[in-house]
């Protein structure tokens, strides 16, 4: 499709070349990761597709390949993660350091919508692990390669992108503090759907405060690494009969469960993710990854959030952060939950004997 208007993104022509560049897309079996690791892999990059297990990995490469997927395009390999546990999530990430030399483009798109509490008080819930937790560790011990990517290639464009959700809005920004585990937790929340809200807000300060720590911490100045949160919106999915029925049944379940989240909570809250059609599945995530307007417009992107937009329009930055829309005293507010988020983190994670880099 082509697209006269600059303000229209297509991934089929408004992505970089990504020949020689190599992608990890968590949760990439299925929905907006499958979608992330098509159009990452038609530019040419090698993806890695973070899923469980190799059935599905398998299943969902096979769909890929009757999609069009050819030769000529990017290489689609497994990579076995399972974001249930910070451990396993660090030893998928040193199974890609000794696998590869660089690393370009994190998604961490892997999420659950529901989950349970295991263990005692002080232990963490499924969706705060799945959501938050495990991710910051896959990506923690991931950022020595990201950094020589960026410090080894003079024309480097290193993109950390974390999926997020609109529905981060509904959790009152005056009940937030990050002292203890149970403010990760949110144990408190009444429902699901608060406590999934809770912990894609998580996303959203720690991205911020990521990109914060690339940009000051480096002794040569900022690293041309981009961290991006962004809202890929909900499908509309139609029944149709395809190939590999089964892929796409599964496929299509998800999109149907999430469009309708996504109009009750618009009813109930006054908030949720545009819907989108099918086509359009996963523009915002390529967008964030690896378009060529965030390339050329690298420092109005570093740290922000982004929504989509209908009509296959680029992505809008909602803000630069969380809060940021009332004035400096909110700024600065915002900048220590980052902060005492990110501590907490570490903390529980040393606790835990999951160690860092």
């Amino acid at each position: 499709m082509f697209f006269s208007d600059e303000n229209t993104f297509d991934p089929q022509s408004d992505l970089l070349d990504l020949k020689g560049k190599v992608a990890i897309v968590t949760g990439g079996n299925r929905g907006n990761g499958y979608a992330t690791v098509k159009h990452l892999a038609r530019a040419g990059a090698k993806v890695y597709l973070g899923a469980r297990t190799i059935t599905k990995a398998k299943e969902a490469i096979e769909h890929l390949r009757w999609e069009g997927l050819s030769p000529g395009n990017g290489e689609v390999v497994w990579l076995e993660l399972d974001l249930r546990s910070p451990a396993s999530a660090k030893r998928a990430a040193e199974d890609v350091i000794r696998r590869e030399r660089r690393l370009d483009i994190l998604v961490n798109n892997a999420g659950t919508l529901s989950g349970i509490f295991r263990g005692s008080e002080s232990a963490l819930s499924s969706v705060v692990t799945t959501n938050y937790v495990a991710p910051f560790v896959f990506t923690r011990t991931l950022l020595p390669l990201l950094a020589l990517t960026a410090l080894n290639d003079f024309h480097a464009d290193v993109r950390i992108v974390n999926v997020v959700s609109a529905s981060h809005k509904v959790i009152p920004f005056p009940s937030l503090k990050f002292k203890t585990i149970e403010d990760l937790n949110a144990k408190t929340f009444p429902s699901e759907y608060l406590r999934f809200s809770h912990s894609k807000l998580l996303c959203i300060l720690w991205t911020e405060h990521l990109q914060h720590i690339i940009n000051t911490a480096h002794p040569s100045g900022p690293l041309p690494i981009t961290c991006i949160a962004v809202d890929p919106g909900v499908v509309e999915t139609p029944g149709t009969n395809k190939p590999n029925e089964k892929h796409h049944q599964r496929t299509s379940r998800i999109g149907s469960l999430y469009s309708n989240l996504s109009k009750h909570l618009s009813h109930w809250t006054g908030v949720s993710s545009l819907v989108i059609p099918e086509h359009e599945r996963g523009f915002a995530t390529a967008f964030a990854a690896a378009s060529e307007v965030v390339w050329s417009e690298r420092s109005k992107y570093k740290g922000v959030y982004l929504e989509p937009s209908p009509h296959a329009r680029c992505p809008k930055i909602t803000c630069a952060g969380m809060f940021a829309r009332d004035g400096v005293k909110d700024r600065e507010v915002e900048a220590r939950l980052a902060e005492d988020l990110w501590t907490l983190t570490e903390k529980i994670l040393a606790d835990s004997g999951v160690g860092l880099p």
